[in-house]
């Protein structure tokens, strides 16, 4: 994942990820203003911490995909041939992934609230710790300016919102302002890490041009990537979620957020960042395909209609609509289906040669059918057929990624081999670097 999160720093500037990333927080705090104010239908954007035993918090998520990107940088960085005090580096980056999961998952909230745990045990610890270990990271960035600036400024807004988070102690719910300020402390952490890791890599080797980078994203993606331990890992979590998923029918109580009958999620959350990868891959394998933006068009649209069903798992976008409006929710999605089906078909079609992926491919499609088919004919009438309806739905996500997965490695095979063969002199030189001059 490291190698993938550099080259996509390699292939973008800094100012398109700072923009990118403003409008997510405006839109956040734009969103959240609603809810508060006009649509509580919109409370997928509420500005709150995830919890365990209630929700799965929509911005809670994005935060923590922000720092885990900064610790995949971050430990990218770790890895150049040029870069000193790798141990920082390192130590960087697991306390980002580290941040990363607990804003996600709301651990320390769901400890706070439900168990009366004090915010001095169980938050300012790490928080202490985080602090010791990015000041030094950002010491380390004085070669670069712009980039430390950044990262301090993280650090700085981090500290804050921590401020602000114990401050809201025996509240029911995160202040508006705390969240916003960690928020933007998350994406000044990534923004730095991005602009550094950005200019370390290109002083070692200059940019290619814009298709050679994309092939380098693309083989970042999946060169690495262990077929057998992803689908166990898939597996695994499909498991699981069946199980919780039947334990919690119907309610959920305290695990309410492994409810596969309710928004706002774990499980919910697992299926929408599967189409969201599969939206990724769709990308990829129409950037790598072909030049020609006509060629690509329908793989562009595919990558759309997957993003979007994505977001939709994850913030229950039609859900919002249909109790707003009294319009059955799958009528919001249906256009966007109709062309998500014919794109699909269009890139079946160009798949025929590509025996396994193609198979995958039209099993991920039988999945959501078979899930649709459970939810219009059994859920009124068996309500707990809720349960694999949304297993279906989760298989069917997982099989799309795998096929479009399976299918860029092929296309990608040869260029992926002249990295591992330009890599094997590398690891052997810096094998040698290490022996003491003593011994050669």
């Amino acid at each position: 994942m490291s190698n993938f999160a550099l080259q996509i720093a390699r292939r973008f500037e800094p100012r398109h990820l700072a923009i990118a990333l403003a409008a997510v927080i405006a839109s956040f705090a734009f969103l959240d203003l609603v809810y508060r104010h006009a649509l509580d239908s919109l409370v997928a954007f509420h500005l709150d911490d995830s919890d365990p035993a209630a929700r799965n918090s929509f911005p809670a998520v994005v935060m923590g995909l922000m720092l885990l990107g900064a610790g995949a940088l971050s430990l990218a960085v770790a890895r150049m041939r040029e870069t000193h005090h790798r141990g920082w580096w390192r130590a960087a980056a697991v306390v980002l992934v580290f941040f990363a999961v607990e804003e996600a998952l709301g651990l320390h909230t769901w400890l706070e609230r439900h168990l009366e745990v004090s915010w001095n045990v169980v938050y300012l610890p790490f928080v202490a710790i985080a602090a010791i270990v990015w000041f030094e990271t950002a010491r380390l960035m004085a070669g670069n300016r712009g980039a430390q600036l950044a990262f301090a400024g993280g650090i700085a807004a981090w500290l804050l919102a921590a401020l602000l988070d114990a401050a809201r102690t025996g509240r029911a719910e995160a202040l508006m302002a705390g969240e916003l300020v960690e928020m933007a402390g998350a994406a000044l952490l990534l923004l730095g890490m991005f602009s550094f890791a950005r200019s370390c890599s290109l002083a070692e080797r200059p940019a290619a041009d814009a298709g050679e980078s994309t092939l380098a994203i693309a083989v970042a993606a999946v060169h690495n990537v262990d077929m057998r331990a992803l689908v166990a890992g898939l597996g695994l979590f499909a498991i699981l979620f069946t199980i919780l998923g039947a334990i919690v029918y119907p309610g959920g109580g305290d695990l309410r957020v492994f409810d596969l009958n309710k928004e706002q999620t774990f499980p919910a959350t697992f299926s929408g960042a599967l189409l969201l990868a599969a939206g990724g891959l769709a990308l990829l394998n129409g950037l790598v395909r072909s030049r020609s933006a006509a060629d690509r068009r329908w793989w562009i649209v595919l990558a759309l209609v997957f993003a979007f069903l994505g977001l939709d798992e994850i913030a229950a976008l039609h859900e919002a609509i249909q109790d707003r409006v009294n319009v059955w929710g799958q009528a919001v999605l249906a256009p966007i289906v109709v062309v998500g089906i014919y794109a699909w078909w269009v890139a079946l079609r160009q798949l025929r040669n590509q025996p396994p992926a193609a198979t995958l491919f039209l099993a991920g499609a039988g999945a959501w059918i078979v899930s649709q088919l459970i939810d219009a004919g059994f859920n009124e009438h068996w309500g707990w057929t809720v349960v694999p309806e949304e297993v279906f739905e989760m298989v069917g996500s997982a099989l799309f990624g795998l096929a479009l997965l399976v299918a860029l490695q092929q296309l990608v095979a040869p260029a992926a081999a002249a990295v591992t063969a330009s890599q094997r002199p590398a690891a052997r030189d810096a094998r040698v670097q290490q022996v003491p001059a003593a011994t050669r």
